[in-house]
C-alpha cells in the first residue's frame, strides 16, 4: 500500500511495531523492497506505534516512550486481525469455506501463498 500511494505522488510514512519495515516480505526480496521504499521517499518509523491522532498530524510513540509528531492528512491502518464475523456469516449460509493467510494466523506473505496452494491441491 505504501509503494502504491507513493507512486501516485503521495508523501508516505510507515509507522510499525516491528523492528523493520517489510517484516512479512520474503527475505530474498526484502532488500529490493527496502530500496523501493527509499527511492520513493517513504519514511519508516520502526518499533513505534501511533499514540494519538490530531488534526493534520499523528503523535508517534517509540518503544521507550519518546513521543513526536508526524504531519499527515490521511491515515491508512493495516491491522492483521481476522474477521470472525464474516467467517461466521459464510459458514451459517452453508458455503464451503477455507480460512487461510492472516485470517488463519498472522504471518508472512509466503505462508499465505503456501496456504492457498495447499487448499487448491485439496480442492
Amino acid at each position: 500500500m505504501a509503494l502504491f500511494l507513493a507512486k501516485q505522488g503521495k508523501k508516505v510514512s510507515l509507522v510499525g511495531k516491528e523492528k523493520s519495515a517489510g517484516f512479512d516480505i520474503n527475505p530474498s526480496f526484502k532488500w529490493r523492497y527496502m530500496i523501493f521504499l527509499r527511492q520513493n521517499g517513504i519514511k519508516a518509523y520502526n518499533a513505534c506505534e501511533i499514540d494519538e491522532v490530531k488534526p493534520g498530524e499523528i503523535i508517534v510513540k517509540t518503544y521507550d516512550g519518546y513521543r513526536f509528531p508526524v504531519k499527515c492528512d490521511t491515515i491508512v491502518v493495516t491491522e492483521r486481525v481476522p474477521n470472525e464475523n464474516l467467517k461466521n456469516v459464510v459458514q451459517a449460509e452453508g458455503i464451503e469455506l477455507f480460512v487461510i493467510g492472516d485470517a488463519l494466523v498472522p504471518r508472512n506473505l509466503s505462508s499465505a501463498v503456501h496456504d492457498g496452494f495447499h487448499i487448491g491441491v485439496r480442492i
